[in-house]
């Protein structure tokens, strides 16, 4: 027996087929032990033999995975991730950001520019991602831009940990209970004046807020690469069949999130800032909730889910497949090296793309349809950005709820009228085929009955209660001219107006709240007990008042209004109504460009809505809210958080900026409608109505982070639904220049004649990310 034969010396009929059979099978075909042979040893054909996997030791052991990895636990593991990332940034920033502007003394449009940083974030980072990501190694992509997420999850609640203990109120006279002192300011001070020493508070504390840009923007940067990769990734390693089917998941995951992050808020918000016990109630105006202990919480579940993600590799085998009863691996993933082009070929095929985008831009920016439906959907999501932003705010001060049950309405309203809505879209274009120019009528017709509804919530509000000074006059029957918190009642008190610690006065004809006790000129102050509520007497400015004997107890008067319910309802349905028209807009977006276009026309369409909707929004919404307050903080000289807003200013210009947002759009709407021409080419004259079904009902289930109540999951996930639709497109009737971005099914048949690639379909796959930059 000759010792040096090797397994490349045998016939072509003697060699082993290890192609298609498991390590097992490849064992029993070589010669047993002890048996003779003139060609190689058993060690030695052995040693040949591709390395059990159970004797690679890999990171997944060391992460504790019992398993080679697949393309369902890739999903399990993406899942829950896209979970943890959307209850982050969909709904638990949204939830908290104005009890960071209480926290700080912040006004509206810095609260708003802090929710903006997420989308600055996405705009640096979706190009490169895009670009890059569908040529690297997309899972640790993933990854790593899920730490960066954790870590500015992370860097969110430093400024609590930076700041001192919050103060209810930076009132020197708060020790006494925010009493009037008459003996102490005898000489009629009309505000009291900082005791000997003290200085005005560090400013430097309500300038940590900017650290919360920083982080939002991280956190932008980090989530982008989720569901931009994560869908391609899936899309690649299952079969055609259950691609819609997976991605679906993925997105139906997304959806869950916003709700679940509202009521995360809430959670927290029930919990005092500090963690400590203090003697006022969440009803109380001056409670701070618990704002930070979301983002460790959810920072932490994403840094913990980041690292199972580094396992996986950048490809994976084919899913395995029952034949006969044996399981068989398939393996029709293209191989790499075939898709790899020279520099020279790169380089030609950049020249050849950076000379064709002037045309390219120059036919959308003339194409009437596009740009005008670009700038419809654009006042869409601004209003989803903005409105849904402040309207935790919104419902805990004109419906005088507290921040955590305000929190618990919109999350369980809001957010799944914009999932019935979205999947209504998609269901209603799938169940009557609707055509693109019917489609373009519908996303018309529920603008339209969307403005009709907006317009309804103007009377649906409550009044502003009364505080005397601020909204009504101290003396009745005299009139309010301006903002003035003293009377003679009052200015011998030393009152200082820096902190908002309002009392209620029961008045049979009208309740009436005031600022402080100290503005009602109370002396004495007894607690209840067994409760937090206290009672206040011998106040001055009742006594001038013809009631010497009343008292007034801690907390503002309720004001009785019933609109709520009401609200809430025309809410659901407006949000209904709303996202019903996302869907047909995508598809009158997609059939009024060229196929050659169509790609750099979503990935443009993203960053018109990126650029007009989402980033600029709840900034202008924020100083809209900002011009209906009433009485500022004023600390040093500097203005810090509104006190008091004008209810009916506050409602009139919300709503009002809604329906004026909405008017807009519908113009544009119309003029999409009227001008609209669906773009094919000659080869492609194929009835929409022959789409497959699976890509509407994955449309319609595209909800992603930032989305919901409209939302940020929607848009952020309806490329990967356009990219989608297209590639069966294109499968089933060929044609158009789609065919320079997706291999034919000849590559598969020609790569390998025995891959047996008809148990997938024969279908063409996808060379890059959704917005990988074929635009």
């Amino acid at each position: 027996m000759n010792r040096s034969t090797n397994l490349d010396n045998l016939s072509p009929s003697e060699k082993p087929d290890i192609s298609l059979v498991s390590y097992d099978d490849q064992a029993s075909r070589l010669p047993q032990p002890g048996a003779v042979s003139t060609n190689t040893t058993y060690e030695e054909g052995a040693s040949n033999l591709p390395l059990d996997p159970s004797s690679v030791k890999t990171s997944r052991w060391r992460l504790g995975l019992p398993h080679q990895p697949t393309i369902k636990s890739f999903i399990l593991f993406l899942c829950l991730l896209i979970l943890s990332q959307g209850i982050l940034v969909s709904g638990y920033i949204n939830s908290v950001v104005t009890t960071i502007e209480k926290r700080f003394e912040l006004q509206s449009t810095s609260a708003g520019l802090i929710v903006s940083g997420y989308e600055i974030g996405s705009l640096i980072a979706v190009s490169f991602v895009s670009y890059f990501g569908g040529k690297s190694h997309r899972p640790k992509i993933i990854a790593w831009g899920s730490i960066v997420t954790a870590i500015g999850a992370f860097i969110c609640a430093l400024p609590h940990f930076m700041s001192s203990p919050y103060r209810l109120t930076s009132t020197h006279n708060f020790s006494d209970g925010n009493l009037c002192n008459n003996a102490k300011f005898a000489d009629n001070h009309t505000a009291a004046e900082p005791a000997e020493g003290e200085v005005c508070r560090n400013k430097t504390e309500n300038s940590l807020y900017i650290i919360l840009i920083f982080a939002e923007i991280l956190i932008g940067m980090g989530a982008t690469p989720v569901l931009t990769l994560g869908t391609s990734y899936i899309d690649d390693h299952v079969t055609r069949e259950n691609s819609s089917l997976y991605i679906g998941m993925l997105y139906a995951t997304g959806a869950l999130a916003p709700a679940l992050g509202f009521l995360l808020g809430s959670v927290f918000l029930n919990i005092y800032v500090d963690n400590v016990t203090v003697d006022i109630t969440p009803n109380d105006p001056r409670w701070v909730g618990c704002w930070w202990g979301g983002f460790l919480l959810c920072g932490s579940c994403i840094l913990v889910l980041a690292l199972p993600i580094f396992v996986f590799p950048r490809s994976l085998a084919k899913p395995e497949v029952l034949e006969a009863g044996n399981e068989v691996l398939e393996s029709t993933a293209i191989d790499e090296h075939d898709l790899q082009l020279s520099k020279r070929e790169k380089m030609e095929k950049l020249e050849e793309q950076l000379r064709s985008l002037p045309g390219a831009v120059w036919r959308l920016v003339t194409n009437v349809t596009f740009i005008t439906i670009c700038f419809a959907c654009a006042m869409e999501v601004s209003i989803v950005s903005g409105f849904l932003t402040f309207l935790s705010k919104f419902i805990e001060l004109q419906y005088e709820k507290t921040a955590s049950s305000a929190n618990i309405l919109t999350g369980v309203v809001a957010v799944p009228a914009a999932f019935i809505g979205i999947f209504g879209g998609g269901f209603l274009m799938k169940k009557f085929t609707i055509q693109p120019k019917p489609a373009a009528f519908l996303s018309l017709v529920c603008n339209f009955v969307s403005l009709l509804l907006i317009l309804t919530l103007f009377p649906v509000g409550c009044g502003n209660p009364s505080i005397p000074g601020i909204t009504v006059p101290f003396i009745k029957d005299s009139t309010l001219t301006s903002v003035n918190l003293s009377l003679t009642c009052n200015q011998g008190c030393g009152c200082s107006y820096d902190g908002y610690a309002p009392i209620c006065f029961e008045h049979d004809e009208m309740p009436i709240t005031y600022f402080s006790p100290c503005q009602a000129g109370c002396t004495q102050k007894t607690s209840i007990p067994g409760t937090s509520t206290k009672n206040y007497t011998e106040c001055s400015c009742l006594s001038d008042s013809g009631y010497p004997d009343a008292y007034l107890t801690s907390g503002k008067c309720d004001l009785n209004c019933t609109m709520l319910p009401v609200f809430m309802l025309l809410l659901f349905i407006i949000v209904l109504i709303s996202t019903t028209a996302q869907v047909p807009a995508l598809m009158v977006t997609i059939r009024s460009v060229s196929e050659e276009d169509k790609p750099f026309a979503l990935g443009l369409q993203i960053v018109f809505l990126r650029a007009l909707g989402y980033l600029p929004a709840p900034i202008y919404y924020g100083r809209v809210i900002d011009s209906t307050c009433l009485l500022w903080q004023t600390e040093c000289g500097s203005r810090g958080q509104c006190f008091v807003y004008d209810n009916i200013k506050y409602r009139h210009y919300y709503i009002g900026l809604c329906a004026g947002l909405k008017g807009i759009g519908f113009i544009f709407f119309l003029t999409a409608w009227f001008f609209f021409k669906p773009k094919r080419e000659a080869s492609d004259e194929i009835a929409d109505h022959e789409l497959p079904d699976d890509n509407i009902s994955t449309i319609s289930g595209h909800l992603d982070h930032r989305n919901v109540a409209g939302l940020r999951s929607y848009m952020a996930g309806i490329v990967h639904s356009v990219e989608s639709l297209d590639s069966d497109y294109v499968y089933r009737h060929g044609g158009g220049s789609r065919r320079n971005s997706w291999h034919n099914d000849n590559h598969y048949r020609d790569h390998d004649h025995h891959s047996n690639q008809d148990l997938y379909g024969n279908r063409p796959r996808r060379l890059t990310a959704p917005l990988s930059m074929d635009s």
